[in-house]
């Protein structure tokens, strides 16, 4: 079963550090940190990372990888240590993952985490995969990490995209939802329109979506901001009828297909 489950930012910026002394997304690590801190403290049986993957590949579950931050230039020893990693030989983890398991860390979370990578460009792969793992036996806690739009600006780091915004508030209704109508629109936004939208959160949101909210009670966004024109949300979604402050859900959008054809259509 599900135990609950967080969204958080898959940018190095989360790590302390990483922008050398200039105090950057303090307030999303420190949010983010909460969130993580609560959802541990339901004691779940499996932690898993739910992390982007390639459009061409497949969904894949291993134990986690020793994390780094070299693919973004930085050095490891800003790395918290805490989460246990698999044994055997593989390859350093990518990014999101590393960005993930420093943050488990930093939440004081020091035991075995499962890696799912979300890839693929069909939506129902990931699904798929969601719904298996908590099907299995345990109560299993999801930890989402990737980030919406980063074409959100003239400070972004790609150009901006003004579909963006009204995609970004239907998709952002429907996370915090959840209900029938809402995965079924979370589930149709097609993968190159998020790619489109320089969005690495589709994958992630696509496992959440088959494995079902955790709880009665609607998710929470606990943050939302795009200081550098790329938007980095935290959201929750508690095991159980309490909530964790933030702002809850109230669907009844139109869904993010359908809000990013209005605004410009589509290219």
């Amino acid at each position: 079963m599900l135990a609950g489950a967080v969204l958080i930012p898959d940018t190095a910026l989360l790590v302390p550090g990483a922008s050398g002394r200039a105090a950057v997304l303090d307030e999303e690590r420190a949010v983010a940190a909460s969130a993580l801190r609560a959802l541990l403290a339901v004691a779940p049986d499996d932690v898993v990372l739910v992390v982007p993957g390639p459009a061409g590949g497949a969904p894949d579950v291993a134990d986690a990888p020793p994390p780094t931050l070299g693919g973004a230039g930085l050095p490891d020893d800003l790395l918290r240590a805490g989460a246990a990693v698999g044994t055997e030989p593989r390859p350093r983890a990518g990014l999101a993952t590393s960005v993930g398991l420093h943050a488990l860390g930093a939440a004081g979370w020091t035991g075995r985490v499962r890696v799912l990578t979300a890839a693929g460009a069909d939506a129902g792969a990931p699904a798929a995969s969601g719904a298996a793992l908590v099907a299995a036996p345990g109560r299993t806690a999801l930890v989402l990490v990737g980030s919406l739009s980063a074409r959100r600006g003239p400070d972004g780091p790609l150009p901006t995209d003004d579909r963006a915004p009204a995609f970004e508030d239907a998709v952002l209704a429907d996370l915090l939802d959840l209900g029938p109508e809402a995965t079924g629109r979370l589930a149709a936004v097609p993968a190159g329109l998020a790619a489109e939208l320089a969005v690495s959160a589709w994958g992630p949101w696509q496992v959440l979506v088959g494995a079902g909210r955790p709880g009665r009670a609607p998710g929470r966004l606990l943050h939302r901001s795009a200081p550098f024109g790329a938007t980095y949300v935290v959201l929750a979604w508690p095991g159980g009828t309490e909530g964790m402050g933030g702002t809850d859900g109230t669907g009844g959008t139109a869904g993010a297909v359908e809000a990013a054809s209005t605004v410009g259509g589509t290219p």
